[in-house]
């Protein structure tokens, strides 16, 4: 069997899982129903976010700490990597998967958030582990999703939030990475010390004020670049940047199918929606009616989606037309003499902030697969 023929093989029945999992839960849930995917966006506005005597978090708080990271940091990465898998025209298969992707959104927050418990001393204990106990009765599968889940969320929730921010700070300044890991460490201590509730805070804040900074740094790169000669000769234009991604929708044969099936896949992945982090927080939200922390737990997904991966994919498309774009974006960020010199520092303040959030997220939903594996299981 050719290298291609196994890639087939594994991806295709994986996508095709995906796509018609994603189907039966939206034409059950009536969430073909535009209107839902939106009452979601009111939840984090406050607009609806009723008083409870239930939960700790509130869904802005929730939706910070269990994706804050994944669908900014995390979408910019899976936007570039899917642009290389498939070319632009992978943006429309990008919107059209999102309305798959909720569905699990809203499952997992809502059996999250019925599922949860109060452990010794008023401890919540959440997570997928406890609702796939308690719903599938499924023990065994329980354990290796909570035993899976720590192994990713020290991976993906410690390793790789350091790893990129250091390799990108780097290319802003120079930095060791035993004193970024110190720094995001100590606050890290600082964050987790004050529980689920101090993390929401922390959360809620950090992301709210990098996306804000990651805004001004987007703005001011896209400003700087019309100062580097080499860029301006490049596909620039936005009108050209749609109109390639349109013709390149259709997958003309087979490869190019099983391409635009990696590049949807990698991005979701890499968005970690419908996740066990995402989840976990999510069961935490105050609220007496389940339903609401699944619709809050959905516009993470259309975040990552409608906002995140059109930047991402047309800076992939125009940096990666004919440019070298390790060297190009090392010419952007250290430019002197313009505003580009300040979009490295900004950016690098904004990935910071997000990590940390990462890192918040991620351990306490690692603390609380953990907690399920050390015996806490109701009898």
């Amino acid at each position: 069997m050719s290298p291609l023929e196994l890639r087939d093989s594994m991806l295709v029945p994986f996508a095709l899982l995906f796509a018609l999992g994603g189907l039966y839960l939206t034409i059950r849930l009536r969430l073909y129903r535009f209107p839902y995917n939106f009452l979601g966006i009111k939840l984090l506005s406050g607009t609806l976010d009723w008083k409870a005597k239930k939960g700790k978090l509130s869904p802005v708080e929730a939706i910070s700490a269990g994706s804050g990271y994944q669908m900014t940091v995390g979408a910019l990465l899976g936007g570039i990597l899917a642009y290389v898998l498939a070319g632009p025209g992978i943006l429309f298969w990008i919107w059209v998967s999102c309305f798959l992707v909720m569905p699990f959104d809203f499952v997992a927050g809502n059996l999250s958030n019925r599922a949860r418990l109060k452990g010794p001393r008023n401890v919540p204990l959440l997570g997928p582990a406890r609702y796939i106990h308690q719903g599938l009765r499924g023990r065994w599968l329980a354990f290796l999703f909570a035993v899976l889940f720590i192994i990713t969320a020290l991976i993906m929730g410690g390793a790789f939030p350091v790893v990129v921010a250091h390799h990108y700070m780097q290319t802003v300044f120079p930095i060791s990475a035993a004193s970024l890991g110190i720094s995001l460490g100590i606050l890290w201590i600082f964050m987790v010390a004050g529980g689920i509730r101090r993390i929401g805070v922390a959360a809620r804040y950090t992301v709210s004020y990098s996306g804000v900074i990651a805004i001004v740094a987007l703005v001011l790169l896209f400003v700087s670049l019309w100062f580097v000669q080499d860029f301006r000769a490049t596909r620039i234009n936005i009108l050209d940047f749609f109109g390639h991604a349109i013709y390149t929708i259709i997958p003309g044969n087979r490869i190019e199918l099983v391409q635009k099936a990696m590049g949807v896949i990698t991005f979701w992945v890499l968005t970690g929606n419908a996740g066990g982090t995402l989840a976990t927080l999510t069961g935490a939200i105050r609220t007496n009616f389940p339903a609401k922390a699944g619709l809050a737990s959905m516009p993470s997904a259309m975040i990552a989606a409608f906002l995140f991966a059109p930047i991402a994919v047309y800076l992939g498309w125009a940096f990666y037309a004919e440019l070298d774009t390790a060297r190009l974006l090392e010419r952007v960020l250290n430019n002197p003499g313009h505003s580009s010199q300040w979009v490295g520092y900004i950016s690098a303040l904004a990935l910071l902030g997000f990590s940390l959030a990462a890192l918040g997220g991620w351990s306490y939903a690692g603390q609380q697969a953990a907690r399920f594996l050390g015996g806490t299981i109701p009898a």
